[in-house]
């Protein structure tokens, strides 16, 4: 697991959407049609230059969606290692969590997923409980009941400006440590 985030990232939508004997290897994901590589994404306000780095496209779509491009969960997904350049308060948290926050990503979703790609076997609750109360400061942080390596945050996004529809955060860190 030396390779970098991008090769990573590649690797698991190929594995999300890899088909065996006319199943689906991730049969999970049941309620989504195609994992995909996010293009570029309208943001709230005028960006529209936004890049999460994968968008599960859900197979039905509710009645009231007008626009479907904004329809979706989407991921960011970062490696996280004791080195600075991955650093989890920069990387991780400037550059992943805070997007979803300040209504960069899914300004109109009320879901979103972080993946960590851990190379030194950090959890996220210890490592992120002190970073995102410090940084966000009306984040609401849960640990999950069972799986030490998820973690939600809710972030409140409706007084923002434009406002967005607050969202919660899935935190899910993979081992991705070298053998």
């Amino acid at each position: 697991m030396t390779v970098d985030e991008e090769q990573l990232t590649n690797k698991i939508e190929a594995l999300l959407n890899e088909k065996r004997g006319g199943k689906r290897r991730a049969s999970m994901l049941r309620l989504f049609g195609r994992v995909e590589r996010s293009g570029q994404h309208r943001a709230s306000g005028k960006s529209f230059r936004q890049s999460p780095d994968l968008m599960f496209q859900p197979k039905k779509e509710p009645r009231d969606v007008t626009d479907l491009s904004a329809w979706g969960l989407f991921a960011e997904c970062k490696v996280v290692s004791p080195k600075r350049n991955h650093a989890v308060d920069v990387w991780y948290c400037e550059q992943g969590v805070a997007k979803f926050a300040d209504g960069r990503y899914a300004p109109k979703m009320s879901s979103g997923l972080m993946v960590a790609y851990v190379r030194d076997g950090r959890k996220p609750h210890s490592t992120l409980l002190p970073l995102l109360k410090d940084a966000f400061k009306t984040a609401s942080i849960f640990p999950h009941e069972t799986d030490t390596n998820l973690l939600t945050s809710y972030h409140e996004r409706t007084t923002l400006t434009p406002p967005c529809v607050a969202i919660e955060l899935t935190h899910l860190w993979l081992d991705a440590r070298p053998d």
